[in-house]
């Protein structure tokens, strides 16, 4: 199921685990077409009206669902483990770093215990939105997306 390849970036979770907005709308020629099908296809599954954009609340379903996926024990949070599988699985051959990883961890990691709840996830997830989100009109237009992935590992740093 193509969903399923399509797991938490913790940056997605974490990425989108650099994810969010990071895997939204790669332009192919920084990557392989394959790549960009992939990130296109997950756009797409994103925006559930179809209109081209992706508003806060198609963004959050989107993570949510993939919050679920990533969460292999269905113990209703992520373990480090599970979020560090589900970035490298969403971000293939662009992975963050572990350093990189790490201080996103830290960032969502909010209560310190070592998991991330859905709470959690998503309110890291908003922070990313939101940085995306230029003219705070609530939606990511295309602009948006591939500047967010452009400036993915700056952005990644400031969360």
């Amino acid at each position: 199921m193509q969903t399923r390849k399509l797991t938490i970036a913790l940056g997605a979770l974490i990425a989108g685990v650099a994810f969010g907005p990071a895997a939204l709308a790669w332009n192919s020629s920084n990557t392989s077409s394959t790549k960009a099908q992939e990130m296109n296809q997950q756009v797409q599954e994103m925006d559930s009206n179809h209109d081209g954009q992706i508003s806060k609340s198609e963004y959050e379903n989107y993570w949510k669902q993939q919050f679920q996926t990533a969460d292999t024990n269905n113990d209703g949070k992520l373990s480090k483990q599970e979020a560090k599988a589900a970035s490298d699985k969403l971000n293939g051959d662009l992975r963050v770093s572990q350093a990189s990883f790490d201080r996103m961890w830290r960032s969502a990691d909010t209560n310190s215990d070592g998991a991330l709840s859905q709470n959690e996830d998503l309110a890291y997830h908003d922070k990313m939105f939101r940085q995306a989100d230029n003219n705070n009109d609530g939606r990511l237009s295309k602009a948006e997306m591939r500047s967010a992935v452009q400036h993915r590992d700056e952005s990644l740093a400031s969360l």
